[in-house]
């Protein structure tokens, strides 16, 4: 059944934010499992009744403390309409508490299940995870891309295929800087200024490896972290 008003679809979102925010957060670390959709609905469903029965007993227990803020719940379901028209900021208030608590709780419960894991798993594509959600401000990604026949190119970011799915997926180098290295040679040759451009197909790499390059300085950086907001310097040179 889906709600035909503006208040029953809020209603329907506040009842299962919190089981979405727990498998959200769940999923960040453990692989999403493939189901069917009224699995899927099912366990959103269970979860956010868990919730939010955990919730309403908090917010019950609040009601003792400051029942400004928390509607009287037995004479809500006693009185139904009259008590909400009598009482609409305590009880538009409670229900706010209540989606907030039952959501943070079931935020917490999936970082309890997922703490000991120390990798994220990105729902994005694992290219544009590195090649721009974890660059630093005020830098480019600078690449060095191997090819299965050894050949090499190193080069500024310009485009690439974001999607991890594609059947055809592409990365593109370019600027004055792009330089390769062809399987033999000793020294890599620049070639950015006779070519704009290099468009490489990603079946043909072997490995790619990143790093963060200041736009006004060159100084190189690593990615972005809550630690380091604006990466951690890096000596090598690439």
């Amino acid at each position: 059944m889906i709600p035909d008003t503006f208040g029953g679809v809020l209603a329907f979102l506040a009842l299962v934010a919190p089981g979405i925010t727990f498998y959200l957060v769940l999923e960040r670390r453990r692989p999403h499992q493939e189901n069917t959709s009224f699995r899927e609905v099912s366990q959103v469903g269970l979860a956010s009744l868990v919730f939010t029965m955990v919730s309403i007993t908090c917010l019950l227990l609040l009601h003792k403390i400051s029942s400004a803020l928390v509607p009287d719940i037995s004479m809500w379901i006693s009185q139904g309409n009259r008590y909400v028209a009598d009482h609409p900021a305590t009880v538009f208030a409670g229900i706010g508490l209540d989606v907030i608590l039952a959501c943070a709780f079931g935020a917490g419960s999936a970082w309890l299940i997922t703490r000991k894991s120390v990798a994220s798993i990105s729902n994005v594509g694992t290219w544009y995870q590195v090649l721009r959600q974890e660059r630093p401000p005020g830098t480019r990604p600078w690449l060095h891309i191997r090819l299965e026949d050894e050949t090499e190119f190193w080069g500024y970011l310009r485009h690439y295929t974001p999607d991890d799915s594609a059947d055809v997926r592409e990365i593109v180098l370019g600027g004055t800087t792009v330089a390769w290295r062809r399987k033999g040679d000793t020294a890599r040759s620049s070639i950015g200024d006779s070519w704009d451009a290099v468009c490489i197909n990603a079946d043909r790499i072997q490995y790619m490896r990143v790093i963060y390059r200041s736009i006004s300085d060159g100084t190189l950086y690593g990615r972005q972290t809550k630690d380091s907001p604006g990466g951690k310097p890096r000596s090598a040179s690439p």
